[in-house]
């Protein structure tokens, strides 16, 4: 009997992997937008009713594979200033995909592409690493990428796959065989930001400025400040925002208001991990901890989570700056890895605007800084003063 699905998961829980996508064999998967992201809808016309991708869904079929971290962190950066400067922050990652490409294997990760928009690729050579390079926070088109990446393994090619915690979810969950020449490095995310409010963004942006966007560097580094927004336009010239919450799409990020519903109700958060190796900023780090060679230099935090993992890691060691430090520290400083993040005030209201009147009237309305009370009297009176003044309140 023929049984077509309705829907795969429940859609305010689908990270958008893409795997359902990946899976089908007859491509009756399309890809539908809503609030901003893209969802899986099934053309019941082409599907058999194989049931293939409800089997291979990470959240219908929650992945089992979790390691709790183990009792060590790193803070890391490269000793190579090059490296640093144009990686996120300590520079873990370039050599990771250095080593495995100098055995002949392949790297997948997260590039923009030449319309300003973000997609997994595969790279062979050491000279592509700089397109895997640095800080997206768009979320990433995956479709087409884990078939590929299944093809490379099974011709016993080593690879490595970096991505946000969802999407090595959804690779191991769509392999459902475990490989020894695969090797995951997921990267510790604050959550998936949209891709057609970023491009309706740009658009903006370049109606402004009466150029079109042609480059994006969320986290640019310079002589005086490690964190920038810096943006190309197609007539040569550049911006550079010191402050980059002043930016709409950047402040919507960070505040939670353009991020995908399954965000918030993350199941990949906590100090359990599915990847060989976890890499984040070492936000927290004890001041005076480590010598830094220049006051741009911030480290990355590598949790190393299994045997793959610690031997991907002992080869680039000489190529690092590396002090241990606790478990507890880390954890404080990253809240991936203590809860979600929660659902912004503003989110719902945005997305109305935004449906009923166009991003330019939404992004007025919501994307500028909204100070609440808290944030106010912290301004006046001081971080450590508030926090006392809320406790008192709460009595």
């Amino acid at each position: 009997m023929r049984i077509v699905l309705k829907q795969i998961c429940d859609l305010k829980q689908c990270t958008g992997c893409m795997v359902c996508y990946d899976s089908c064999p007859r491509k009756a998967i399309e890809q539908q937008e809503r609030e901003g992201f893209f969802y899986p809808v099934i053309n019941e016309q082409i599907c058999i009713g194989c049931g293939l991708c409800a089997d291979v869904c990470p959240t219908y079929h929650a992945v089992s594979e979790k390691r709790p971290l183990a009792d060590t962190a790193y803070a890391v950066f490269h000793k190579d200033k090059q490296v640093r400067d144009s990686s996120s922050s300590g520079g873990v990652f370039y050599s990771l995909a250095k080593s495995i490409l100098a055995e002949g294997g392949v790297v997948y990760g997260a590039a923009w592409t030449k319309e300003v928009a973000v997609k997994h690729i595969r790279i062979d050579s050491a000279e592509d690493i700089s397109l895997l390079q640095g800080s997206k926070y768009v979320q990433s088109d995956m479709r087409d990428m884990y078939n590929t990446v299944r093809a490379d393994l099974q011709t016993g090619k080593k690879v490595l796959f970096s991505g946000v915690p969802c999407q090595i979810a959804g690779l191991q969950s769509y392999l459902q065989i475990k490989y020894d020449n695969l090797y995951t490095c997921e990267v510790l995310c604050h959550g998936n930001g949209s891709p057609v409010i970023f491009e309706e963004h740009r658009k903006y942006i370049s109606r402004t400025c009466g150029s079109e966007v042609v480059k994006v560097d969320f986290r640019h580094k310079t002589e005086k400040r490690c964190q920038n927004l810096a943006i190309g336009f197609q007539n040569g010239t550049s911006v550079l925002i010191n402050n980059p919450m002043e930016d709409w799409y950047y402040y919507g990020f960070l505040t939670g208001i353009v991020l995908r519903p399954s965000c918030y109700q993350c199941q990949y958060v906590g100090t359990e991990r599915m990847a060989d190796i976890t890499l984040a900023d070492f936000w927290g780090l004890k001041e005076g901890s480590m010598k830094f060679p220049d006051h741009i230099t911030y480290p990355s935090l590598v949790f190393v989570n299994s045997r793959k993992g610690q031997t991907l890691f002992q080869k680039n060691i000489e190529n690092w700056e590396i002090v241990r430090r606790s478990v507890e520290e880390a954890v404080w400083g990253n809240l991936s890895l203590r809860r979600a993040l929660p659902e912004h005030k503003w989110r719902k209201k945005f997305f109305k605007e935004y449906h009923e009147y166009g991003y330019e009237r939404a992004g007025e309305k919501c994307l500028i800084p909204h100070f609440d009370w808290k944030d106010r009297i912290k301004k006046m009176i001081g971080k450590k003063a508030t926090a006392f003044l809320v406790k008192v309140l709460k009595r």
